[in-house]
């Protein structure tokens, strides 16, 4: 038990150092200024769409592009997306995950002819969506991060644990 304890531990207080670094403080980009193509919101969580519509309002870009997942967790993206508009672009990525969101991007890039997008994702979800995102779409990507809870914040560590494991071993392309 001790042997356990003594391995254990320090594996553990490493982990939660390193998780820490990527999850927890912040990987997004500088305060986001200049023009941009699109802004792009990713699925997942209700509070990435005010933060890239609020770019939008503010000038960064003339189109708004937001993924939509079907969840709960994103009704106001599927209102949104009810009424169409000629600057907003809607989009179900195949498969729905970040993977497939980068997918995507970089074929809407390629069709409309955008070569530098601000992407707003989670902010625990910052850095690798960063790394899937730049596997695909290889023009200038800006990132923003969207505030999420701390009540929530272990699990978003645990999780993006896990699928930053999956990312860098089983699902490395783009």
């Amino acid at each position: 038990m001790r042997r356990a304890l003594a391995v254990g531990l320090p594996l553990l207080a490493a982990w939660l150092v390193v998780a820490s670094a990527l999850f927890v403080w912040p990987h997004d980009d500088e305060p986001i200024t200049g023009r941009a193509d699109a802004v792009v919101s990713l699925a997942g969580s209700a509070n990435r769409l005010p933060v890239a519509q609020g770019l939008v309002a503010d000038g960064i870009a003339p189109v708004l592009a937001v993924s939509l997942d079907g969840s709960p967790n994103n009704r106001g993206s599927e209102e949104l997306c009810r009424r169409p508009r000629p600057r907003l672009v809607c989009f179900r990525a195949e498969p729905i995950s970040t993977r497939g969101e980068a997918r995507t991007l970089q074929r809407l890039a390629r069709e409309r002819g955008w070569d530098d997008v601000v992407v707003v994702t989670s902010d625990f979800h910052v850095f690798r969506a960063r790394m899937i995102l730049e596997r695909c779409y290889e023009d200038r990507l800006r990132l923003e991060g969207a505030p999420s809870s701390a009540l929530w914040r272990p699990w978003h560590v645990a999780t993006e644990t896990v699928k930053l494991a999956l990312a860098l071993t089983l699902r490395r392309g783009c």
